[in-house]
């Protein structure tokens, strides 16, 4: 709990005065299937996600919030300030990573609630980093699709990005 003190001494007498301030901040966790950075109908919620509320310019974790089974976070609570989102990536698992906090600092008033939603994805790889890749690695490549699975019998796909052109089987 956030608690302000004011305090005077008066004809030897002390006088303290405590306010208690708090708020609240509720959030989603996600996986962005189709990339596009925001909550969509093609997207799943997330189990298990560990959030952190992190006292602005310093490591101190003032909150911690796990994502149930609906991917709903809730920080109850939380002392009136301003604090930094941030994300365990270890609590993600190793083959998805953060791509998006849509509100990566909060400023916290008295009986706010703020929402924040966190977005996971598959990491961007360019062409030249797919073809390093072992089989069966799942990455998203930025490029422009020259056919499309339908055309040949093998649904093989082929795309051209910047960094060159690749062949999707």
């Amino acid at each position: 709990m956030g608690t302000l003190f004011v305090g005077c001494q008066n004809a030897g007498h002390d006088r303290v005065l405590g306010i208690e301030a708090t708020s609240e901040v509720r959030g989603i966790a996600y996986f962005d299937a189709d990339r596009s950075l925001s909550f969509d109908s093609t997207d799943t919620r997330m189990q298990g996600l560990r959030v952190y509320l992190t006292a602005r310019g310093t490591s101190e974790n003032v909150a911690t919030a796990v994502s149930d089974a609906t991917g709903v976070l809730r920080f109850n609570a939380v002392p009136v300030g301003r604090y930094d989102v941030t994300v365990d990536q270890a609590s993600a698992g190793d083959t998805v990573v953060v791509v998006r906090v849509d509100t990566s600092q909060i400023d916290l008033g008295l009986d706010d609630t703020v929402s924040v939603s966190v977005g996971l994805s598959f990491p961007m790889a360019t062409v030249a980093e797919v073809r390093a890749l072992p089989a069966g690695e799942k990455v998203f490549v930025a490029g422009v699709a020259l056919t499309g699975s339908n055309v040949f019998a093998d649904t093989t796909a082929h795309l051209v990005a910047q960094t060159g052109p690749l062949r999707l089987v």
